[in-house]
């Protein structure tokens, strides 16, 4: 008893610094989004695919980035061994809105990729290409089976949420092997990161259907989503500004609606997190089975095992 009170109170400070730091993932977020776009209208070169020389916006992009990443490093290796996830969190309105938001937007990415490729025919599409917009759809039914509690945990959700992770992974490598762009086009990367970011959050959901109750499953939750509430959102938001005003985007593999889909993932994992506050309980070890098959004489005189 006194073993378990002390695990309680080493994970209530946790979540106090885990509600405070959350509304700092969003405002990287909007830093990384705002100098993206203003540098991608302002200081790049669509000739070459570089920023010019000494861009400050993109220099404060990436600055943002890493940020990002380390903080939701630190709060991840800080989550290891102070609670677990007894169960997904509760889906409150934003996480709601932000699944069936990523579910739309995945399927209209999907349509509009083969109404672009059969019907407009503007040209050939790779093999990689064809078969990510085949499986968006599976974003689609995966978002909608996990905002019910009912289906959330199910095998066809983890299915499909598998299903939703190797699209985004298709997709990224498309991205990496699109040789139309440049060698180590800043764009790339930051397409592959959001992607990244995006897959491993879709990852981090079905392991937690599958364990939710094991030390390793909070880390690598907290991290993920965290990545996903502040790189991913601004990656995404950004590209989805700058593919609004220019008309360089669509030659850059800079879809409106795919990147819209990221984005609203990402405002999903910023709900996910928003609900630990309630989800969160503390780690208890599983017992040892050898002392489950011990009787209470035994527990009680361990000098009879020695006999």
């Amino acid at each position: 008893m006194e073993q378990e009170q002390n695990k309680t109170e080493y994970t209530i400070p946790y979540v106090r610094t885990l509600r405070n730091v959350i509304p700092v993932l969003p405002v990287l977020g909007i830093v990384i989004a705002l100098a993206l776009s203003s540098g991608l209208v302002m200081s790049f070169d669509e000739a070459i695919g570089h920023f010019e020389y000494g861009a400050g916006t993109f220099y404060l992009a990436v600055g943002g980035i890493t940020v990002a990443a380390v903080v939701s490093a630190v709060l991840g290796r800080a989550a290891r061994t102070k609670f677990s996830l007894a169960a997904f969190p509760d889906s409150p309105p934003l996480s709601a809105c932000a699944s069936y938001f990523t579910a739309i937007m995945a399927a209209v990415t999907s349509a509009a990729f083969f109404y672009d490729i059969y019907v407009l025919r503007t040209g050939p599409a790779g093999t990689l290409e064809l078969a990510a917009a085949a499986l968006m759809p599976a974003i689609t039914v995966s978002m909608i089976l996990g905002t019910h509690e009912k289906t959330r945990q199910s095998v066809l959700r983890i299915i499909f949420a598998l299903l939703a992770a190797l699209a985004v992974n298709l997709n990224m490598f498309a991205c990496y092997f699109d040789f139309t762009l440049p060698l180590n086009s800043p764009v790339r990367n930051m397409i592959t990161i959001a992607q990244a970011g995006v897959m491993i959050f879709l990852l981090s959901e079905v392991r937690l259907a599958l364990s939710p109750d094991t030390r390793s499953t909070s880390p690598f939750y907290v991290f993920t989503a965290a990545f996903a509430a502040s790189a991913v959102l601004g990656l995404s938001f950004g590209l989805c500004v700058y593919g609004f005003v220019s008309p360089h985007a669509a030659q850059m593999d800079i879809s409106i609606y795919r990147f819209a889909c990221y984005f609203g993932v990402s405002l999903l994992a910023l709900s996910r997190l928003l609900a630990l506050n309630t989800a969160a309980g503390t780690y208890v070890a599983p017992p040892d089975p050898e002392e489950e098959d011990e009787s209470p004489e035994e527990k009680s005189h361990p000098s009879s095992r020695r006999k």
